[in-house]
């Protein structure tokens, strides 16, 4: 009965001995390893140069959002020192830059936590191959 069976596969399927076909699916692993890997840097290298772009934008941006706001500060300062004594000026803005400061940190740090790095697309893939392979394994 088992010889009718390996007469009727296709392909010659029946005559491969069982190290040729462990062979093939330690090479069917590797490819798979090898794409997800692939993978992997794809997504991570996308996402970094995303990454990249907007920081550089962002560090432009906020070098010159710096000169004007201390030239935009001075002004202040000149004008409440012409009302009140040019130390309680100063320490009027220093408060208020505090205040506003320290609103826009955190409003960034809740922003940056946000952000991911995390390949999910690979991660998904992978989980998807390790149950195919549980699949095929049994």
């Amino acid at each position: 009965m088992a010889d009718r069976y390996v007469e009727a596969a296709p392909n010659g399927a029946g005559h491969r001995s069982v190290t040729e076909i462990v062979q093939d699916i330690a090479n069917h692993i590797q490819e798979i390893v090898r794409s997800e890997i692939q993978l992997a840097k794809a997504e991570l290298g996308e996402r970094g140069r995303r990454v990249a772009r907007s920081a550089a934008l962002l560090g432009g941006g906020l070098a010159l959002l710096a000169l004007a706001g201390t030239l935009a500060i001075v002004a202040v300062v000149a004008a409440l020192a012409l009302v009140m004594l040019v130390w309680l000026a100063c320490l009027l803005m220093a408060v208020f830059l505090l205040m506003a400061g320290g609103g826009m940190a955190i409003v960034g740090r809740q922003r940056l936590a946000q952000s991911s790095l995390k390949p999910e697309q690979t991660i998904e893939s992978v989980r998807e191959d390790v149950r195919w392979l549980k699949h095929q394994t049994r």
